[in-house]
């Protein structure tokens, strides 16, 4: 059964030229200058108990207000992940999985508050990970 190993919202990610990934400024509170208003940030996730080496498995990303949880902010809706080369396909499969990260560029914040990101695979919610917004210029 696959399962969520690592989520962590950052400012922002880069791939290195030897395909490790920089998880850049990893942030517990967003702070946009003024909400409402528009932040950009990225969310890292690992899982595992997936082989998307020998199959192929789909994984959605929603991000919502608190607020409003029947219309998300952002829904990637199903991203596929097929025949992917991995360096966990020498380990058991209860062990193989990826590690994922996608950014969001503009995203409009309505109102200070808790938001969350809700991650599924295969149509699965396996977790939800909220995060608190505060403008930041309280000038």
């Amino acid at each position: 059964m696959p399962h969520i190993t690592t989520f962590i919202y950052s400012e922002e990610t880069k791939n290195t030229p030897n395909n490790k990934l920089n998880v850049i400024n990893p942030l517990n509170v967003f702070r946009p200058a003024f909400v409402p208003g528009m932040f950009s940030f990225s969310v890292t996730f690992g899982v595992i108990g997936i082989d998307v080496t020998e199959k192929g498995h789909t994984v959605r990303i929603k991000f919502s207000s608190s607020d409003k949880r029947d219309e998300p902010i952002i829904d990637t809706e199903d991203l596929s992940l097929e025949n992917i080369p991995s360096e966990t396909a020498t380990l058991p499969p209860n062990l193989r999985g990826i590690m994922g990260s996608l950014d969001f560029r503009n995203v409009v914040m309505r109102a200070e508050g808790e938001y969350f990101t809700e991650i599924f695979v295969d149509g699965d919610k396996l977790g939800e990970y909220p995060i608190y917004v505060l403008a930041g210029d309280q000038g």
